[in-house]
């Protein structure tokens, strides 16, 4: 994973995120491995309690859902991702793609917390061939 801007500029009301925080981003079909329905999962685990996570994926910003009870993970999706043509695009073979060749997309993670400071954490990051 190739971080770019995590040791930037620590303005005050800004924090600073661990590279524990980078998201985990997975193609997320129903048929294993499969690309056809064009979903890209996203998930981040937090050490800190948060009120907002958003993940700028591919040009387009995905707000993620808090917890559920008994979890630590914020979840989103990023539907019409450009898996088969696109700034996400994989090469696959009759519909589906098995995480080779390796596909490194740019992210940004905004982190915002309850006292109203906020952490950002941005650089590229590994789409793996499943998710959840």
């Amino acid at each position: 994973m190739l971080l770019i801007g995590c040791g930037a500029a620590h303005r005050p009301g800004t924090r600073r995120l661990g590279l524990g925080a980078f998201p985990y981003l997975g193609v997320s079909c129903p048929v294993g491995n499969a690309i056809t329905c064009d979903r890209v999962g996203i998930g981040v685990t937090l050490r800190r309690p948060a009120v907002l996570l958003t993940v700028k994926l591919a040009g387009r910003t995905v707000t993620l859902s808090s917890p559920s009870a008994g979890s630590d993970i914020w979840l989103g999706y990023l539907d019409h991702a450009g898996l088969r043509h696109g700034r996400l695009a994989v090469r696959a073979r009759g519909g589906y793609w098995y995480g080779e060749p390796l596909v490194t997309p740019r992210v940004v993670l905004t982190v915002f917390f309850r006292d109203g400071t906020s952490a950002v954490l941005e650089g590229a990051d590994q789409l793996h061939a499943g998710f959840g």
